[in-house]
Protein backbone atom coordinates (compact mmCIF):
# COMPACT_ATOMS: atom_id res chain seq x y z
CA UNK A 1 0.00 0.00 0.00
CA UNK A 2 1.40 3.37 -1.03
CA UNK A 3 1.54 6.60 0.92
CA UNK A 4 -1.63 8.52 1.40
CA UNK A 5 -1.66 11.91 -0.31
CA UNK A 6 -0.90 14.89 1.88
CA UNK A 7 -3.99 17.01 2.31
CA UNK A 8 -4.62 20.47 3.69
CA UNK A 9 -5.67 18.81 6.95
CA UNK A 10 -2.18 17.36 7.36
CA UNK A 11 -0.53 20.76 7.23
CA UNK A 12 -1.34 21.63 10.86
CA UNK A 13 -0.67 25.20 11.91
CA UNK A 14 0.19 26.24 8.36
CA UNK A 15 -3.52 26.18 7.52
CA UNK A 16 -3.93 29.57 9.13
CA UNK A 17 -1.83 32.37 7.75
CA UNK A 18 -3.04 34.82 10.36
CA UNK A 19 -0.23 35.43 12.84
CA UNK A 20 -1.18 35.08 16.48
CA UNK A 21 0.45 37.34 19.02
CA UNK A 22 1.44 35.79 22.29
CA UNK A 23 0.44 37.55 25.46
CA UNK A 24 2.84 39.86 27.27
CA UNK A 25 2.71 42.47 29.99
CA UNK A 26 4.77 45.62 29.68
CA UNK A 27 5.35 47.60 32.87
CA UNK A 28 5.45 51.33 32.28
CA UNK A 29 6.88 54.16 34.34
CA UNK A 30 4.25 56.19 36.15
CA UNK A 31 4.13 58.69 39.00
CA UNK A 32 0.45 58.10 39.81
CA UNK A 33 0.33 54.37 40.56
CA UNK A 34 1.43 51.10 39.02
CA UNK A 35 0.88 51.01 35.26
CA UNK A 36 1.16 48.12 32.82
CA UNK A 37 0.09 47.52 29.23
CA UNK A 38 -1.43 44.21 28.16
CA UNK A 39 -0.61 42.92 24.68
CA UNK A 40 -1.95 39.94 22.73
CA UNK A 41 -4.38 37.21 23.73
CA UNK A 42 -5.19 36.54 27.37
CA UNK A 43 -6.62 33.06 26.98
CA UNK A 44 -6.23 29.39 27.89
CA UNK A 45 -2.63 29.31 26.62
CA UNK A 46 -1.44 32.44 28.41
CA UNK A 47 -3.53 32.82 31.57
CA UNK A 48 -1.18 30.94 33.96
CA UNK A 49 1.86 33.06 33.10
CA UNK A 50 -0.29 36.19 32.92
CA UNK A 51 -1.71 35.56 36.38
CA UNK A 52 1.78 35.01 37.77
CA UNK A 53 2.98 38.30 36.26
CA UNK A 54 -0.11 40.23 37.37
CA UNK A 55 0.20 38.91 40.93
CA UNK A 56 3.85 40.00 40.94
CA UNK A 57 2.76 43.45 39.74
CA UNK A 58 0.20 43.69 42.53
CA UNK A 59 2.75 42.55 45.12
CA UNK A 60 5.31 45.05 43.87
CA UNK A 61 2.90 47.94 43.50
CA UNK A 62 3.85 50.66 45.92
CA UNK A 63 0.54 52.32 45.13
CA UNK A 64 -2.95 51.18 46.12
CA UNK A 65 -3.96 51.17 42.47
CA UNK A 66 -2.92 49.23 39.40
CA UNK A 67 -3.85 50.57 35.97
CA UNK A 68 -3.90 48.08 33.11
CA UNK A 69 -3.85 49.65 29.65
CA UNK A 70 -5.74 47.18 27.46
CA UNK A 71 -5.31 48.90 24.08
CA UNK A 72 -3.14 45.99 22.92
CA UNK A 73 -5.32 43.26 24.42
CA UNK A 74 -6.66 41.44 21.35
CA UNK A 75 -8.74 38.77 23.06
CA UNK A 76 -9.96 37.90 26.56
CA UNK A 77 -11.30 34.42 27.38
CA UNK A 78 -12.88 33.12 30.57
CA UNK A 79 -9.45 31.83 31.64
CA UNK A 80 -8.08 35.33 31.09
CA UNK A 81 -10.91 36.77 33.16
CA UNK A 82 -9.92 34.43 36.02
CA UNK A 83 -6.36 35.79 35.89
CA UNK A 84 -7.68 39.36 36.13
CA UNK A 85 -10.08 38.46 38.95
CA UNK A 86 -7.32 36.74 40.91
CA UNK A 87 -5.20 39.89 40.63
CA UNK A 88 -8.16 42.02 41.66
CA UNK A 89 -8.71 39.92 44.78
CA UNK A 90 -5.08 40.33 45.81
CA UNK A 91 -5.19 44.07 45.18
CA UNK A 92 -8.46 44.40 47.09
CA UNK A 93 -6.93 42.52 50.06
CA UNK A 94 -4.27 45.27 50.14
CA UNK A 95 -6.97 47.94 50.14
CA UNK A 96 -6.39 48.78 46.50
CA UNK A 97 -8.15 48.61 43.15
CA UNK A 98 -7.47 47.74 39.52
CA UNK A 99 -8.47 50.09 36.72
CA UNK A 100 -8.74 48.97 33.09
CA UNK A 101 -8.43 51.51 30.30
CA UNK A 102 -8.32 51.73 26.50
CA UNK A 103 -10.53 48.62 26.18
CA UNK A 104 -11.38 47.43 22.69
CA UNK A 105 -15.16 47.16 22.19
CA UNK A 106 -15.18 43.34 22.13
CA UNK A 107 -13.04 43.08 25.28
CA UNK A 108 -15.18 45.68 27.05
CA UNK A 109 -18.28 43.69 26.13
CA UNK A 110 -16.79 40.55 27.70
CA UNK A 111 -16.10 42.47 30.93
CA UNK A 112 -19.63 43.89 30.97
CA UNK A 113 -21.41 40.62 30.08
CA UNK A 114 -19.43 38.87 32.81
CA UNK A 115 -20.78 41.33 35.37
CA UNK A 116 -17.31 42.60 36.17
CA UNK A 117 -17.99 46.25 35.40
CA UNK A 118 -18.58 46.78 39.11
CA UNK A 119 -15.34 44.98 40.02
CA UNK A 120 -12.90 46.86 37.80
CA UNK A 121 -12.77 50.61 37.33
CA UNK A 122 -13.25 51.09 33.57
CA UNK A 123 -11.88 54.19 31.84
CA UNK A 124 -11.84 55.27 28.21
CA UNK A 125 -8.25 56.58 28.32
CA UNK A 126 -5.06 56.09 30.25
CA UNK A 127 -5.16 59.75 31.33
CA UNK A 128 -8.61 59.20 32.91
CA UNK A 129 -7.47 56.03 34.64
CA UNK A 130 -4.43 57.71 36.15
CA UNK A 131 -6.30 60.85 37.28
Amino acid sequence: MGKLPVTALDSGPRLCNIPTMHFRIETLPCDHGALAALHGRLDERSHVDAERELVALVAGAGQPRLVLDCAGLEYLSSAGLRALISSYKRMKARGGAIALCELRPDVREIIEISGLRAVFQLHATRVEALA
